[in-house]
């Protein structure tokens, strides 16, 4: 007799290698026949039995849970929501997790300008932002310096600080510098920078080539840097009234970075002051100055400030997103720009990325494109934890993040970098310096209308232009504030 809880075939006597090849057929039998092939062999160990075989070994498939990422539907957001996604596809499959972008609508004004969709104006984008994102069932919320600061004052967002020291995962240690400075305001982490953007210069090679200059390394100073310009002025390959050794606008070469080098504060921590008469920063205007006044090494800034309807990002960095164009005028062998995330576009085929010089304290200008923040309904606290982790742990193959894992994968970022310019970045990366999180970058015009130019033109002394300067940036920064 069969013991309990077997069931064999007639000719159960065979070998246990003819056994097993019976069991297997019947297995198959199961398979294909389901409960009539069970039917004389119900008992659990058979069943368990022919589970064990190579045909029904089954990998479970986790559950998958939605995570809703909010982000303002205008056209330059648009860019940040690409990159998102492009982050969220590196996500391991065995999180479960599926990221879906949900933009928040922004049309303000008349019934019909709402239908339209019309972008509202700029100054009140943030408020709009603020006020409607709340509304919408999300677990994470897209940021960049512009919306933080609304979206901070309207209490709409956690502080990560308090949420943050219980998760492993994360180690203010692991930002580099002082990135995390960009996501705090009023005292509170109310946002994490993904990706950032670093001041760099574009170089032409054959610039470089024709005057005999050596091509720069990461550690050059703004002397050595002053000595090439005028060696490319002299010798470049176009006509001497043509040719020029760098090109400098309102925006870059910066004001900040060469302040910030020399020692000064320019802006107060809590990003509602700008003083910019301190020794550190006339210097640097100083000197910007003299590369168009004195050296002649830099053509008078031509370029106008994109319009007010122009994101303050773009407008206030003089990044021409739109239309793709960067960098260097034509003439000049050099020109400043910013690289990372959607803006890392090469202005010309010639074109290289080079470190910015540095005098004094290593910093250099960067500024975090995208930022993530946690809603205070989220629907699900623990959901948004895991998305925020799995989303930063992924950003390092994709983005220029500022943390110490992209320094290890800055190589396999699709940023379509040489190796070189990839080395560039690294150094960057290292020494970059940030904007606190409560300035408002609708004060940057100002700064630049009212202190910048001037100062570039010849028109007034660094010094004057500070004074004359200040009641407007002082406006600008309390009409932001108070939007």
């Amino acid at each position: 007799m069969p013991s309990a809880g077997r069931c064999l075939t007639p000719g159960s006597a065979r070998t246990d290698g003819a056994r097993r090849s019976t069991l297997s057929r019947r297995t198959l039998m199961a398979l294909a026949g389901g409960a009539t092939a069970l039917a004389a062999c119900d008992t659990v160990a058979t069943v368990r039995d022919a589970a064990r075989g190579p045909f029904v070994a089954v990998t479970p498939t986790p559950d998958v849970h939605r995570v809703r990422v909010a982000f303002p539907r205008m056209e330059y957001y648009n860019l940040l929501r690409t990159r998102v996604l492009a982050a969220a596809k590196k996500i391991p499959a065995d999180r479960g997790l599926q990221i879906d972008m949900v933009p928040i609508g922004m049309a303000v004004g008349t019934p019909e300008e709402q239908v339209a969709d019309l972008p509202p104006p700029m100054p009140v984008v943030g408020t709009t932002y603020a006020r409607r994102a709340p509304t919408y069932d999300v677990d994470l919320i897209v940021a960049d310096p512009f919306t933080l600061p609304a979206l901070a004052t309207a209490g709409v967002l956690y502080d990560l600080n308090t949420l943050l020291e219980t998760q492993r995962w994360y180690d203010p240690a692991d930002f580099l510098t002082d990135s995390l400075r960009s996501g705090y305001v009023n005292g509170k982490l109310q946002a994490l920078p993904l990706e950032v953007a670093v001041e760099v210069l574009w170089r032409r090679d054959p610039h470089f080539a024709a005057a005999d200059v050596k091509v720069p390394g990461h550690g050059w100073t703004w002397d050595q840097f002053l000595d090439a310009t005028k060696a490319l002025r002299e010798r470049g390959p176009h006509p001497r009234g043509q040719n020029w050794g760098v090109a400098v606008n309102a925006a870059t070469p910066s004001l900040w970075s060469l302040a910030w080098q020399q020692g000064a504060t320019v802006v107060s921590p809590d990003g509602g002051r700008v003083d910019l008469t301190e020794g550190g920063t006339q210097r640097a205007a100083t000197f910007l100055a003299d590369l168009v006044q004195a050296s002649k090494v830099a053509p008078p800034p031509t370029q106008d400030l994109p319009g007010e309807d122009a994101h303050p990002i773009p407008r206030g960095f003089l990044i021409e997103w739109r239309r793709g164009r960067r960098g260097i005028p034509t003439g000049a062998a050099l020109g400043g720009d910013f690289v990372g995330g959607p803006f890392t576009s090469r202005p010309e085929r010639d074109a290289s990325v080079t470190a910015l010089p540095v005098t004094g304290d290593p910093r250099v200008l960067a500024m975090p494109l995208i930022m993530l923040a946690i809603p205070r309904n989220t629907p699900d606290l623990r959901r948004s934890l895991r998305a925020l982790q799995a989303l930063f742990e992924a950003a390092s193959e994709t983005m220029l993040s500022p943390r110490r894992q992209t320094l290890d994968l800055l190589r396999g970022v699709e940023l379509a970098l040489k190796p070189d310019e990839g080395e560039v970045l690294l150094a960057s990366l290292r020494r970059a310096a940030y904007l606190p999180g409560g300035f408002p970058l609708l004060a940057l015009p100002a700064l630049h209308t009212g202190f910048i130019l001037p100062v570039l033109s010849g028109t007034v002394s660094p010094l004057r232009a500070a004074q004359d300067a200040r009641l407007g940036i002082e406006t600008a920064i309390r009409a932001a504030r108070t939007a």
